[in-house]
């Protein structure tokens, strides 16, 4: 009884450290694939171009910025501008797959962190792609200038392969996972993803919302819903000019736009059109690669558990504390030049 006790808080100790480096290392990696998807994306593109870079902002838990003056005639060069942040991203996160498929003896805290820097670098750049394509947002958005025609060719493919890259990744992050805490059953790795994984993963969204931060592709439906709407409303009031063209004959073209230009137009919401809702099949897809993942992953080498080492483990948070520090301490701004 004595052992078994011992045994279970020993447990919950073990999950309480590693969820501190999981939630310090999605932190530090989801601010530093924000910082290379504005930095090495968009501001070296800017910068290849010709143009000059005025501000480069990265927000504590959420997206960034860059401002820039880049205005280039050609088609290739905005596209090139537009996605040069998803393209950096995924190019980094499939260099850390390699480093990662390299590495012999995965049992430390930083080969966790390439991990779920790899993961969230490839779901988060095809999350971006698919919802930006889908609904004319953001970067992605470029593809529509270039190819205005070929929206879901720009989509559908990703939102395909989401799943099975969630599935890789994940299978990548289990196989450090047993490593601290080796199971055989399906049933106990996903209670053990779900309580070290899973919790993590909530205590950042808990931050994120908290923080009242946001990102392009969480932006992106309410920017189409809006869209939508003021096409409502411009065909309302073109309908409305017809009308009183009919009914105030004797008035001018533009004094009639004056009174169209003055009424209220009221939209309901059943008369804009309902879009397919994207960003809730791509979550359930992506969930469906992790379940996948933990359902087949293999059982670990060893059953003897190995402990983190808690010198990385402070190190890390420290880390991750010092980076948000900074951040607030200028505001997301971490570079000015106007």
């Amino acid at each position: 009884m004595k052992r078994a006790l011992f045994h279970e808080r020993s447990i919950i100790k073990r999950i309480l450290i590693y969820n501190l480096s999981l939630v310090s290392i999605i932190v530090l990696a989801s601010r530093l694939i924000t910082a290379i998807h504005e930095i090495l994306g968009h501001g070296a593109a800017a910068v290849a171009y010709g143009f000059r870079v005025s501000v480069i902002h990265i927000s504590l838990f959420g997206g960034g910025k860059v401002v820039s003056n880049f205005n280039h005639p050609e088609p290739w060069a905005n596209f090139i501008y537009g996605m040069a942040g998803i393209i950096v991203n995924i190019v980094a996160g499939g260099l850390c797959i390699i480093l990662i498929r390299k590495t012999k003896k995965p049992n430390n805290t930083r080969h966790l962190f390439w991990i779920l820097f790899a993961t969230m670098s490839l779901v988060g750049a095809l999350a971006y792609q698919i919802t930006g394509a889908y609904y004319g947002y953001g970067d992605p958005a470029g593809w529509a200038g270039f190819l205005p025609n070929s929206h879901p060719v720009f989509w559908a493919p990703f939102l395909a392969l989401s799943p099975f890259v969630t599935y890789y990744c994940t299978k990548q992050y289990l196989s450090v996972q047993e490593i601290f805490f080796p199971v055989r059953s399906f049933g106990r790795r996903l209670s053990i993803s779900a309580a070290t994984l899973g919790a993590a993963v909530c205590a950042y969204i808990a931050l994120f919302v908290i923080a009242n931060q946001t990102t392009a592709f969480l932006r992106a439906p309410d920017y189409a819903y809006n869209k939508a709407r003021l096409r409502v409303i411009e065909q309302k009031r073109a309908d409305l000019f017809k009308k009183l063209q009919e009914q105030y004959p004797d008035l001018t073209s533009e004094e009639i736009l004056n009174k169209a230009i003055g009424t209220e137009i009221k939209v309901d919401r059943d008369e804009i059109p309902e879009r397919f809702p994207i960003l809730h099949i791509l979550i359930a897809l992506n969930i469906a690669g992790g379940l996948a993942a933990v359902r087949f992953a293999g059982a670990g080498q060893s059953d003897q558990a190995v402990n983190q080492n808690t010198g990385e483990v402070v190190y890390i948070t420290m880390t991750a504390m010092v980076v948000l520090a900074f951040l607030a301490s200028v505001n997301g701004f971490v570079y000015v030049n106007i």
